[in-house]
C-alpha cells in the first residue's frame, strides 16, 4: 500500500491530478487487481530469494487469496470508488508481483479479460524491466500496446541507478535494462512510471538524486518515491536484526526527497512521495507507519528551502504551471515547452488548440452552445473557426494545414494517423482493418483502435470516420462519446445540427 502526494505538496510538484487531466481529460482512480502472476526473482527464473526489501506476500488487496477472480475483484472495488468519486475514470491496476512474467498467451488472456470489465478506462501495470523482452523482439510490449486500451502505464521498478546497489539488493537486472525498457515502451506510446527507493543498503546519501538525474534523460512520464521499509519476512529483516542495517531517519528521508525533487524534470508527474506499509508487515523504521507525518516533513523542508520540482537545472526562476508544463521527446532528448491554448467555437462544436513550441501538440474537441474566437486569435485559429462554422451548417469544410507535432508520435501510431489524415477525405468512412491495410500494416485492426484512442488531433485527423467491421459506431474516446461521433458524421453528410 502507498500514498500519493496530498494537495499541499502538489503546489510545488507535478501532481497526479494534472497528469490524468492531460492524458484522460479528467479525474481518474486506480482499481488494484491481482491476476496471480509471479516474479522471476522468486520462482527460480532468476533466483528464489527475491529483492532484499520485498515482502514475500507481495502488495495488493488480498482479494484473490479470498477466491475472487478479476471480475469479482473489480465488482467488489470499483463501485466503492465510484461512490466516492462519481466522475472518475477507472483504471485497472495490476499491482502484485511482475505482471508480464507469463507466456504471451496468458498475458493476452488476462488483458482481454480486463478490457471487458465494465467502465474500465485504461490500464496500469506493475512489472520489471527484464520481463519485457527488451533484449529480443519486445513481444510483451507489443501485446500491451495493441491490447486496445486508450491509456497504458507501466510501473517499472528501477529502485536505484547504481548497479552496485542493485547487485547488493539482489535485483537481478542493471540500470541499462531499465533504460532500454523505458525507451522501448515510450516508442510504443506506453507511459512509464519509475519506482525509486531511498535508504538501500550501501547506497550513497545522494543516491536518490543521482537516480533522478538518470531518469531525466529517459522518456519517463511519472515517478514514485519510497522510503525503504524493513518488512516482516523480507531478506532485509535478517540483516536488520543482525545490526547490519539501520534505516535512515525521517529527516534524512525528507532531505533526500527534496533534493531529488529539485532536480526532477518538471514534466515528470510525482505519483508517490512515501511508502505506506500494509498492516502487520512493518518492523522498522517506526516513523514509516506515519505517512502523514512524512508528507508534512517533506512539505516543510520544501518550504524552508524554497524549492520546487525542477528548480535546479530546469525552471529556476518560477514555479511551473503544472497544467501547461509538458515534456516532448525530440531527437532522443526530453525538452520542456510551455503550452498556449486558443479556444474557438461554432455551435455545436468547440476546438481548443494547444500550441507548444510553435506547433499544435493536441486538439481538444467538445460541444459548445455559443460561438467563440479570441480577440488576438492566430491566423490558424481564425481558419479553424471558419471551418467549424461551415461544418456546423452542414457545408463542406476544409481545415487549415496546421503544424501538427507528428514527430512526437510512436512510429506505428504516426503511420496510422498520417494515412487517415492524408488519404481519408470528408464523406468517406472505413473500418479499422481497412485503415490498417491503407497505412501498410494489414491485419493490425486491433492496434489501429489503440492508435485512434491516442489521436492528439481529433476532427483534423478524422478518427470519427473509422468504423467497426460491421459499420457500427465504436471506440470513440472523447468524453461526449459516440453521440459526438454520430454528430460529426451527420454534419459531414450535409445534415446540419438542429437549433
Amino acid at each position: 500500500m502507498s500514498t500519493s502526494p496530498g494537495p499541499a505538496e502538489a503546489t510545488r510538484i507535478h501532481p497526479l491530478a494534472a497528469f490524468f487531466r492531460a492524458r484522460l481529460g479528467g479525474e481518474a482512480r486506480k482499481v488494484p487487481l491481482d491476476a496471480g502472476f509471479s516474479c522471476p526473482n522468486r520462482d527460480g527464473t532468476i533466483s528464489r530469494a527475491g529483492c532484499i526489501f520485498c515482502n514475500p506476500a507481495g502488495s495488493g488487496t488480498g482479494l484473490r487469496a479470498q477466491g475472487l477472480d478479476l471480475a469479482g475483484q473489480w465488482g467488489h472495488l470499483a463501485p466503492r470508488l465510484l461512490a466516492r468519486h462519481p466522475h472518475a475514470r477507472l483504471l485497472a491496476y495490476l499491482q502484485s508481483y511482475s505482471n508480464t512474467h507469463a507466456s504471451i498467451g496468458r498475458l493476452r488472456t488476462v488483458l482481454a479479460e480486463i478490457s471487458g470489465l465494465p467502465g474500465v478506462a485504461g490500464l496500469c501495470l506493475g512489472t520489471r524491466p527484464d520481463c519485457l523482452d527488451v533484449e529480443g523482439d519486445c513481444a510483451r510490449l507489443d501485446v500491451l500496446a495493441q491490447a486496445g486500451f486508450g491509456f497504458v502505464q507501466l510501473d517499472l521498478g528501477l529502485q536505484s541507478a547504481d548497479d552496485a546497489v542493485l547487485r547488493r539488493m539482489n535485483r537481478g537486472h542493471d540500470a541499462a535494462c531499465f533504460a532500454a525498457a523505458a525507451r522501448a515502451a515510450a516508442e510504443r506510446g506506453l507511459f512509464v512510471c519509475a519506482h525509486l527507493v531511498h535508504g538501500l543498503p550501501g547506497a550513497s546519501r545522494d543516491d536518490l538524486a543521482r537516480s533522478v538525474d538518470f531518469l531525466n534523460a529517459l522518456p519517463v512520464a511519472g515517478v514514485k518515491f519510497h522510503n525503504l521499509l524493513v518488512c516482516r519476512g523480507a531478506g532485509l529483516e535478517t540483516l536488520w536484526r543482525a545490526g547490519g542495517y539501520a534505516p535512515p531517519s525521517r529527516e534524512e528521508y525528507a532531505a533526500a526527497v527534496v533534493l531529488a525533487l529539485s532536480r526532477l524534470r518538471p514534466d515528470i508527474c510525482v505519483q508517490r512521495l512515501a511508502a505506506d506499509p500494509a498492516p502487520g508487515e512493518l518492523l522498522a523504521p517506526d516513523w514509516g507507519a506515519d505517512k502523514s507525518g512524512t508528507l508534512r516533513r517533506i512539505r516543510e523542508e520544501m518550504l524552508r528551502q524554497d524549492v520546487w520540482q525542477g528548480k535546479v537545472g530546469h525552471c529556476p526562476g518560477a514555479l511551473p504551471d503544472w497544467g501547461e508544463t509538458q515534456g516532448v521527446l525530440m531527437n532522443g532528448k526530453m525538452t520542456m515547452q510551455a503550452e498556449r491554448v486558443e479556444l474557438v467555437a461554432a455551435p455545436p462544436l468547440s476546438l481548443a488548440i494547444h500550441w507548444r513550441g510553435g506547433r499544435v501538440a493536441r486538439l481538444e474537441l467538445g460541444r459548445a452552445e455559443v460561438g467563440s474566437l479570441p480577440p488576438d486569435a492566430s491566423p490558424e485559429a481564425k481558419a479553424v473557426h471558419k471551418a467549424l462554422s461551415l461544418l456546423a451548417e452542414g457545408k463542406p469544410a476544409k481545415f487549415p494545414a496546421l503544424p501538427l507535432a507528428w514527430d512526437t508520435l510512436p512510429p506505428f501510431t504516426g503511420d496510422i494517423l498520417r494515412a487517415l489524415h492524408e488519404r481519408v477525405p470528408c464523406g468517406r468512412t472505413l473500418t479499422y482493418g481497412e485503415l490498417a491495410a491503407l497505412a501498410g500494416h494489414p491485419g493490425k485492426a486491433r492496434a489501429v483502435g489503440q492508435a485512434m484512442a491516442r489521436n492528439p488531433w481529433p476532427l483534423v485527423v478524422p478518427c470519427h470516420r473509422v468504423l467497426g467491421a460491421d459499420g457500427a459506431l465504436t471506440g470513440y474516446t472523447n468524453p461526449h462519446g459516440l453521440d459526438l461521433k454520430a454528430l460529426l458524421l451527420a454534419l459531414e453528410a450535409g445534415r446540419p445540427a438542429k437549433g
